[in-house]
């Protein structure tokens, strides 16, 4: 039989699996640190590449496999299962659902252990290797009932607090965001998110929190701008017994203190008064706190997560804002653009919510091809919360079954989503540039309502050469 000798430039998905594990063996080798790090945690460590195989398992995983490491690197983790060395295998599932996984996982001795399993991708988003993590609860005598019963039960809370937040979307602006958070997660950074009213900043708040290494600890959330600025001090910091007249005599935990260990999310991070920006600043100076009318710190272990859709910076130049505390929280600024600017997310967001409240609603209501496009057309100033409350609307006052154009297009022509007579600046940019954007909204809106150069020059009073060249320059154009 003639062989065939594979060209010199052809590569094969074995190939491109042994040149993961060569660059990770590579990484382990002249990072000498990396591997002297890892075997000095206190939990186990565990590394394998696309396929499951180990390439890496650290000290401490020894003593709770009772197995050396030399005996299973290398080996597939579907092998280590049916050795009854662990069971199931956190890194296995990782692999196959290709997201985050954490799970009580079962010892040869009876042990078990919380274990979390998290998936790497390369810059094509292509898995290339798992990260396990395994921390002991109990085994046999080596713990107590009390305490086993205790941590189930916190675990159950903690895992049905909130599922992975759906981040529904169609925009690579939006998949960028989404990466990012990704690879931020792991960091334990403070990370501040900006954008306007209704785009969902703490939603991606929550994405943060599940994807993060205190995805188990609790996020707490809080508006600074929701609470009266004579309770925010104590809601914040909490206080001893008998600090002020109305204080309960066994004192109160803050929300900081609640969050010790896990994430804080501060909401309308621009509202929050100048005197307990102060002590946030503090806070995050020291990572320590004291209750209202209390003479001892208290230490806190706590990641701090901001959302605003003021201009810090303007703040901070008005003195509204302190300038310290500004760059405190600006570590890692993420933008989440309004949805204006990315357009793509608009019709998965809207069949998102269509079935969302059908199924709310027990209706079966559906929205025709051209009605959907039409959402295209409006700038949505409320954002993705507007959105989601038109299409709640639609289906409520829905009596055919249908969402047709002209029940859209009737909607629009009566006001009550037209917002044409407010032009909403948001940034300085140069006039030319702010004309031509606002004629692209312009011309986009009504050629989704009067899909021809005639009928739109008559509604915009405007030549139909001109509207024609209109038409050709932001709608014809931006789709080739």
């Amino acid at each position: 039989m003639k062989m065939h000798a594979k060209k010199k430039n052809q590569t094969t998905e074995n190939d491109i699996g042994n040149l993961s594990e060569k660059r990770y063996q590579k990484l382990i080798k002249e990072n000498d640190m990396f591997r002297k790090a890892l075997d000095n945690l206190s939990f186990s460590a565990y590394i394998t590449d696309k396929n499951g195989n180990a390439l890496f398992i650290n000290k401490t995983s020894e003593g709770f496999m009772r197995v050396r490491r030399e005996n299973l690197i290398g080996k597939n983790v579907e092998m280590i299962e049916q050795k009854g060395i662990f069971y199931p295998s956190a890194a296995k599932l990782a692999i196959k659902e290709g997201k985050k996984i954490t799970i009580l996982q079962t010892m040869s001795d009876g042990a078990t252990y919380l274990v979390t399993a998290i998936p790497t991708f390369d810059d094509d988003a292509n898995l290339e290797f798992v990260i396990a993590g395994g921390r002991y609860l109990r085994g046999g005598s080596r713990q107590g009932d009390a305490q086993i019963l205790d941590y189930l039960q916190n675990t159950k809370h903690i895992n049905q607090k909130y599922k992975e937040p759906d981040i529904i979307y169609g925009s690579s602006k939006t998949e960028q965001v989404l990466k990012l958070l990704q690879k931020i997660s792991m960091m334990e950074t403070t990370v501040l998110f900006l954008g306007e009213t209704g785009v969902g900043k703490s939603l991606y708040a929550k994405y943060l929190h599940w994807h993060s290494t205190r995805a188990n600890k609790n996020m707490i959330e809080i508006s600074c701008g929701a609470i009266p600025e004579a309770l925010l001090e104590s809601e914040l910091f909490g206080y001893v017994g008998g600090a002020f007249t109305s204080a309960q005599p066994t004192g109160k935990r803050g929300l900081i203190e609640i969050a010790n260990g896990g994430i804080l999310f501060l909401d309308e991070i621009g509202e929050l008064p100048s005197a307990l920006q102060v002590k946030l600043l503090t806070m995050l100076q020291e990572r320590k706190i004291r209750r209202i009318g209390g003479t001892e710190d208290i230490p806190v272990d706590i990641q701090v997560v901001a959302a605003t859709n003021a201009d810090l910076k303007q703040l901070v130049e008005k003195g509204r804002f302190r300038e310290d505390l500004y760059y405190r929280l600006n570590v890692v600024p993420i933008i989440i653009e309004p949805l204006r600017k990315r357009v793509e997310d608009i019709i998965p967001l809207a069949e998102y919510f269509l079935k969302h409240y059908n199924e709310k609603y027990n209706c079966c209501v559906k929205i025709e091809e051209r009605a959907l496009e039409m959402l295209k057309s409006f700038s949505w100033p409320g954002n993705v919360r507007e959105l989601e409350n038109f299409i709640e609307r639609m289906i409520i006052m829905n009596y055919s079954g249908i969402i047709r154009e002209e029940d859209v297009q009737c909607i629009f022509n009566n006001g009550i989503l037209n917002n044409s007579q407010n032009i909403v600046v948001n940034n300085i940019v140069p006039f030319q540039e702010a004309m031509e954007e606002m004629e692209e909204q312009l011309i986009t809106k009504a050629y989704n309502i009067y899909p021809s150069s005639y009928k739109l020059a008559k509604a915009l009073n405007i030549s139909q050469s001109s509207a024609y060249n209109k038409i050709i320059k932001y709608i014809k154009d931006k789709k080739a």
